[in-house]
């Protein structure tokens, strides 16, 4: 994917690397599942009378910029409802591609607490979120997570993270790790070994330093374009975009998916508190 000196010079992007990039981008494809406000009583009961439904994506109907936008308005919305409603969606998105039951499941030891973790209240999940907006890195934000059912470890953090600021943050996950630890171009960076429990400093440091470069990436991408490279990606969207740090990791997932066996599975960590 990078030049096996990317960590070292500046970040350097040339053109084979920006296409490659761009090709990858553009086939990223991870299903657009997501949750949403329900009209009669369901299982997910967010609020006293307040339910949330599964949407399951068509064929075809990928995760767009339409839905980084659903999830972040929810996120940042000042209704503590909305609030729960985006990281209830997230944690069904995550482990969509798994099973229905496993996806819905997740969902429900998110809402109601699981083992040790309590029920997650619209306004704790409020009160987080707040605390995010305010964290001085992605990595101290990530670790403001530890204590929510189903999001106290970094494949799952991440994508609450991911999905409050794609501008500047990205998802961390199994699928990336394995994928990063095989790259020359990655070894001895700072964002390897950065799966685990988000209570730890050291993966709070590896999620920063991966967001850290993959904003990097990003500008280098989008100062290309400034400058009239053909390095806009498009996918399913209506027109070309400009780089976010989060489309610089699907790209870089989609990569890996091409290496592996095809899978779109975004939720490899089962093993969620």
């Amino acid at each position: 994917m990078f030049d096996d000196n990317i960590l070292f010079n500046g970040y350097m992007i040339d053109d084979a690397t920006a296409a490659r990039l761009v090709h990858m981008r553009n086939q990223y494809d991870y299903p657009g599942a997501c949750m949403r406000y329900a009209s009669s009583p369901t299982d997910f009961e967010l609020a006293p009378g307040v339910y949330a439904e599964i949407v399951r994506p068509a064929a075809g109907e990928v995760t767009d910029l339409a839905l980084d936008q659903y999830h972040a308005t929810l996120l940042h919305s000042e209704n503590s409802v909305d609030n729960l409603l985006g990281t209830l969606s997230t944690v069904y998105w995550g482990f969509y591609t798994f099973t229905d039951g496993l996806a819905s499941g997740r969902a429900t030891r998110h809402l109601k607490g699981y083992k040790t973790k309590p029920a997650t209240t619209p306004a704790e999940i409020a009160r987080i979120l707040g605390n995010i907006k305010k964290a001085p890195d992605k990595g101290a934000a990530l670790g403001l997570l530890n204590d929510v059912s189903q999001l106290g470890r970094t494949p799952f953090a991440s994508k609450v993270i991911a999905f409050f600021d794609p501008a500047r943050a990205g998802v961390l996950d199994n699928r990336l790790e394995d994928g990063l630890q095989k790259c020359r171009w990655a070894r001895g960076a700072a964002f390897l070994g950065g799966i685990g429990q988000v209570s730890q400093p050291g993966k709070r440091n590896a999620y920063r330093a991966w967001c850290e470069f993959l904003c990097k990436i990003a500008d280098r991408l989008n100062d290309g374009i400034a400058a009239g490279k053909p390095w806009l990606w498009q996918g399913k969207e209506a027109s070309r975009q400009k780089w976010r740090a989060v489309d610089v990791e699907r790209a870089i997932f989609r990569s890996f998916q091409k290496e592996g066996n095809g899978s779109v599975s975004r939720a490899d960590d089962r093993s969620q508190a």
